[in-house]
């Protein structure tokens, strides 16, 4: 849509065109017409406005960019940004939009209700589109992948707690008074349990004592 075409049916119906940066349309009262540009001149002329508000938005270079990990940090992911046309190179040809005017927002107001109307560039309407569905895959595939290595995770901690379980038929271990010694030989025998956080391996070595001394107990 051409901005002196838009400037130029507003003027010629004697309608101020006032161009903002943006505006709150949160209203009870606020109304979306639908139709094309020449019947939304034709409703502000018979709700008897004398003014339309312009905020005109344009492409950025922001679009062209998505951050992954953001809205699901609880999946323990790191954020990062991703050029979109590294992935889809159907996105390259959009870039030479980019700040175009590609999205029209009017708003005008009336005793009777305030009436906004919209235009959207067709090429703008294609792009976020496209944007839209890339978003979707990559995320979920994000989403996938921090799913598989958890359920990774959880396979390898729970092999890691099958060796120290193993110590309860260590008699060098059972022989081991304390605590801290317990926890140093289980070190010693699998260095690899240093990949189980401190208080998970405490929490496994007291469960297996107990275990060991409720054994002899009973003997």
């Amino acid at each position: 849509m051409n901005i002196d075409r838009i400037v130029g049916e507003f003027k010629n119906a004697e309608i101020a065109l006032v161009k903002v940066a943006e505006f709150d349309v949160e209203d009870e009262m606020l109304m979306t017409f639908q139709g094309g540009l020449l019947e939304y001149v034709e409703a502000v002329k018979n709700l008897d406005s004398k003014v339309v508000f312009l905020s005109i938005s344009t492409l950025s270079k922001e679009f062209f960019t998505i951050n992954i990990g953001a809205e699901i940090d609880d999946y323990g992911s790191i954020s990062k940004e991703i050029e979109i046309t590294s992935i889809n190179k159907k996105f390259k040809k959009y870039k030479k939009y980019i700040n175009k005017n590609a999205y029209f927002h009017f708003l005008t107001t009336s005793k009777y209700g305030n009436l906004q109307f919209n235009i959207q560039e067709d090429w703008f309407n294609e792009f976020y589109e496209l944007l839209e569905i890339e978003r979707e895959n990559i995320e979920n595939h994000h989403i996938n992948k921090l799913n598989e290595n958890e359920s990774n995770n959880a396979a390898r901690q729970n092999e890691l707690l099958q060796k120290v379980d193993s110590l309860k038929n260590d008699s060098n271990f059972c022989k081991c008074k304390t605590q801290i010694i317990k926890n140093a030989y289980a070190l010693e025998k699998y260095p690899e349990l240093k990949e189980l956080d401190l208080l998970t391996l405490k929490s496994a070595i007291s469960s297996i004592t107990a275990a060991v001394e409720a054994k002899k107990m009973m003997l």
